[in-house]
């Protein structure tokens, strides 16, 4: 099934004109859990009841199977995983867009037998046009519909909005909702996507990306989708004016697979994910609670006014420990204007009228001061929120006096129409209660903690356009560099085998392309030179299999005349005798002019082609100042990475970089490589030269 015909029967899934639940009853914890979010949410359209066990579940006529009942536009699959093939293949034969299967116990479980059902189901689904959602997740939910075909309780009261939310995990959606109905945020969609083997987060971005009830979309990444799909999905989606957050799972790498090569070394899956997102435009929180916190101020908030952070609190301490919190996340929160700065100097005994501001211990025996100088905060042209920090946690009922403040913060951002977030060092008691009390208040956000807060606030104030890199770009919508070959998913993941080519043989290939390369001579051991063919030479040992050259030892510098090269030679030979390692060639190369050093790979990685550019050197890994790139890129992505990767660079030697990196995937590709690094490209004034190269292939290319 193409993507487009997936994203019809998607969309379809999420405004169902009917909906079948098969195994529902008054027992199954999953089909009754189905019937009654159906009815508590409004959801309008027919349900049908399927179960060869009963007649009627929650007064509504039920029937043995779905060839016998109505035709639903959505299957919800509660049944076992030993009859999960039949109600797939019952769904497709009755013209279902669609099975939510929360059937579980399949692929997840790793065991041959039902990793092989699972597949057989998809077979099914693909072969009639039909999407198979799950298994092994909760469900979907189209809100404007009441089509709630989650297998989870949502008894949160959540209005309409146009928010959606794509997860892997469906008890992170439950909770999720639970979260955005606290914070007074809407709901469009919600999306459980379980195993994902079939429709997974790109479809979902596909499907979404022309919704017009659709303004931000909330991803959970456990894994990085394919790139070249992906990236395709969620520029579209931002070219209608979508607006995306995420939070990636994974940073602690710990399942970071091992590699030889300084590529493999940098490229961890969350690091990776990362600076894909960030090309993508992607907002990026540090936790779940900052991705929710960030969806609920869009959704209430819209876009930022400003990218300052305002930040007061009656205490100087607390104000401290914000601004600390506030730099660690790359949060701006610069000085006030004079004119601001001037008009609250005095009021409620502020002595610095600084930016955090402690608004002074006279805040509770002066509040009309106190709500004044809070009015002019947020009367600062470039202030784009604000965050308030109550000094003793969120004000119940129990601490009138404080509680009083609490109004009058809000009444002053309703009045100056920029939200303030309120929020609070410790959990307290009252938690709650004082979000209960303003779940709806006009530009007051309660959070009840500030990392969430501040997890939020940044990926949120990152999306006005004043920020670095979200101004508009004439190539922004130019299409990718180069198409890559078509391939299925994970086919140029590095096999287990790889075969690696000279660095003669690369550098070639390089050469080919018009791409800067030190002349050189190759030669095996013992046929040495009569004389250098260059003032000075560098003498490397090509070892098969060996990717580090200077770590073996393989590798002399600064030659001038044959008899130092004879001696390197002797050397190099001797050492690589020491370690066991076959020497078939040499590599005399002319030693290049000094320069700027620039670390630069192509690899094949699971989401796809990925390019790391960063400061260059033996010591790369323990510099870990790369950035990544997903290929296919557009020229304005390219450009904006060369920048970010090497700081200082001029526009001539960016532009350079930029060149020679197209380039350079044209050889990955055609050579059929896995992987190509290049470390050090010499970078000058005018012109760049890659110094050494390593490659990897998969037997049976080149």
């Amino acid at each position: 099934m193409d993507r487009h015909r997936r994203a019809d029967c998607l969309r379809r899934v999420l405004a169902p004109a009917s909906i079948a639940v098969v195994g529902a009853s008054e027992r199954n914890f999953y089909g009754r859990t189905v019937l009654e979010n159906l009815a508590r949410h409004g959801y309008r359209g027919a349900v049908i009841p399927v179960n060869p066990r009963a007649t009627t579940v929650r007064d509504l006529p039920c029937y043995p199977s779905l060839s016998e009942a109505p035709p639903a536009d959505v299957v919800v699959c509660a049944v076992s995983r030993d009859h999960f093939v039949d109600v797939v293949s019952e769904a497709a034969s009755t013209g279902a867009a669609g099975v939510v299967a929360l059937t579980s116990g399949l692929a997840e479980t790793q065991e041959p037998q039902w990793t092989e059902v699972e597949a057989k189901a998809r077979e099914i689904a693909d072969e009639a046009g039909m999407a198979l959602i799950g298994p092994n997740g909760l469900g979907v939910i189209g809100h404007a519909h009441g089509a709630y075909a989650f297998g989870a309780p949502v008894p949160w009261e959540i209005g309409a909005g146009r928010t959606a939310l794509i997860m892997e995990s469906g008890g992170l959606v439950c909770g999720s909702l639970a979260a955005l109905s606290a914070y007074g945020a809407g709901l469009a969609h919600a999306v459980s996507i379980g195993n994902g083997h079939a429709v997974g987060v790109t479809d979902w971005v596909d499907a979404l990306a022309s919704s017009a009830e659709v303004g931000q979309i909330g991803l959970m990444l456990e894994a990085m989708p394919r790139w070249p799909e992906f990236s395709d999905a969620v520029r579209a989606a931002t070219e209608r004016g979508k607006t995306l957050y995420a939070v990636k799972t994974g940073k602690s790498e710990a399942g970071a697979r091992a590699a030889a090569t300084h590529t493999g070394a940098l490229a961890g899956d969350h690091a990776t994910a990362s600076g894909l997102l960030e090309q993508l435009g992607i907002q990026q929180a540090a936790s779940m609670g900052g991705l929710l916190t960030a969806l609920a101020l869009h959704e209430r908030f819209g876009g930022p006014a400003g990218t300052n952070l305002a930040v007061f609190a009656a205490s100087g301490g607390a104000v401290g420990i914000i601004a600390d919190a506030a730099a660690d996340r790359d949060i701006a929160v610069r000085p006030y204007a004079p004119a601001t700065r001037e008009a609250i100097t005095g009021l409620s005994g502020i002595l610095d009228p600084s930016n955090p501001l402690d608004l002074g211990g006279q805040a509770l025996s002066k509040p009309a001061e106190f709500g004044t100088a809070v009015e002019r905060v947020l009367a600062d042209p470039g202030v784009g929120a604000a965050v308030y920090v109550p000094s003793l946690g969120l004000p119940g009922e129990s601490l009138p006096d404080h509680q009083r403040l609490l109004e009058l913060v809000a009444s002053a951002a309703a009045r100056a129409g920029k939200p303030v977030i309120v929020t609070q060092l410790n959990y307290t008691a009252t938690t709650s209660e004082v979000m209960a009390a303003y779940r709806g208040a006009d530009n007051l956000l309660i959070c009840p903690s500030l990392e969430h807060c501040l997890d939020g606030l940044g990926p949120w104030l990152r999306t006005h356009p004043d920020e670095p890199d979200a101004e508009p770009d004439p190539e922004a919508d130019a299409k990718p560099d180069r198409e890559p070959r078509p391939e299925p998913p994970g086919a140029r993941v590095p096999a287990v085998a790889v075969t690696a080519p000279g660095e003669d043989e690369i550098k070639a290939l390089l050469a080919a392309r018009d791409i800067p390369v030190p002349k050189s001579v190759t030669y095996p051991p013992g046929d040495t030179p009569t004389a250098v063919p260059f003032e000075t030479a560098v003498l490397k040992g090509m070892s098969p299999g060996v990717t580090h050259k200077s770590r073996a030892g393989l590798v002399a510098v600064g030659l001038r005349g044959g008899e130092r090269l004879r001696e390197a030679e002797a050397a190099m030979v001797e050492t690589a005798a020491a370690g066991g390692l076959p020497l078939p060639a040499l590599l005399l190369e002319e030693m290049a002019p000094p320069g700027r050093d620039v670390f630069l790979s192509i690899s094949a990685q699971p989401a796809g082609t990925i390019v790391t550019m960063g400061e260059g050197g033996t010591d790369v890994e323990e510099q870990a100042d790369v950035g990544f790139l997903g290929w296919p890129a557009t020229p304005s992505e390219v450009s904006r990475f060369v920048g970010r990767s090497v700081r200082g660079a001029t526009v001539a030697q960016r532009e350079e970089l930029a060149r020679l990196l197209g380039r350079l995937v044209g050889v990955y590709l055609d050579a059929g490589f896995t992987m190509l690094e290049c470390n050090p490209v010499r970078l000058y004034d005018t012109g760049v030269r890659v110094l050494d190269a390593v490659a990897m292939r998969e037997p049976g290319h080149g």
